[in-house]
């Protein structure tokens, strides 16, 4: 009895080890420089680019994180994790981006600061042209500057553990940072960024994900911007 209790406990220290240097990885993992390549993007009045960048938002599903006035909000929730999407108006965080930090952000996944976009599903993004970019960026620009959400990543422990372990990774490890964006408009842009069954970006693309739930005014701002069904929203199977 006594041997057995030593082995129980010795394990039990092993767990607690073992978790513990899974966080601290999963830490490491968070604050970890990314190198992209410098891009500037160009910004326009031009009203019909900006049309353009409004539809790019709608469809490619950023007003479903974003808010449709973008403004930000809460958009997944459950079991421990907490996901909120920052303002995007000029009254928000990037008020201070530069040309290049949008296509950092936006194409690799990666903050200003160098580090991992955390919920950012940019390898749906990565293939885009400049222009089309272009078009998203001077969109956002245009919008009327209001008071918004600020970004909240906050992940369960299981989760965490699976990021420091490298089970799950962010969009910034899934994409080949060398690519060169498209050269011209895409016409299959918008086809590489939905799902078999017509639902854009399914909440495992945009990083490490556990089970979480639709609020109601989720599925209001998805109605209203006459987008029908928001996206399904599930775990992670990888």
């Amino acid at each position: 009895m006594a041997s057995l209790a030593l082995a129980t406990a010795g394990l039990g220290v092993a767990a607690l080890a073992g978790l513990a240097w899974a966080l601290q990885q999963a830490d490491a993992r968070m604050q970890r420089d990314v190198a992209v390549k410098s891009r500037a993007v160009a910004y326009t009045t031009d009203a019909v680019t900006i049309e353009r960048g409004r539809r790019l938002y709608l469809d490619a599903g950023c007003v479903h994180c974003h808010g449709a006035d973008g403004r930000g909000q809460e958009f997944a929730s459950g079991a421990g994790l907490r996901l909120v999407a920052p303002n995007l108006t000029p009254a928000g965080a990037v008020a201070r981006y530069q040309p290049e930090d949008w296509n950092s952000a936006i194409r690799h996944g990666v903050k200003p600061n160098g580090r991992p976009v955390l919920a950012m599903p940019s390898e749906r993004y990565h293939g885009w042209s400049m222009d089309e970019l272009s078009a998203l960026v001077s969109y956002l620009r245009q919008l009327p500057p209001a008071p918004g959400e600020a970004a909240v990543v906050q992940w369960p422990l299981v989760q965490r553990v699976r990021y420091g372990l490298g089970w799950d990774t962010d969009a910034a490890a899934r994409i080949d940072h060398r690519r060169p964006p498209a050269r011209s408009a895409s016409a299959s842009a918008m086809a590489s960024m939905t799902t078999p069954d017509g639902l854009a970006l399914p909440c495992s693309d945009c990083g490490p994900v556990w089970p979480i739930t639709w609020s109601a005014a989720q599925h209001d701002t998805a109605n209203a911007t006459g987008l029908g069904q928001p996206m399904r929203m599930h775990a992670s199977q990888r």
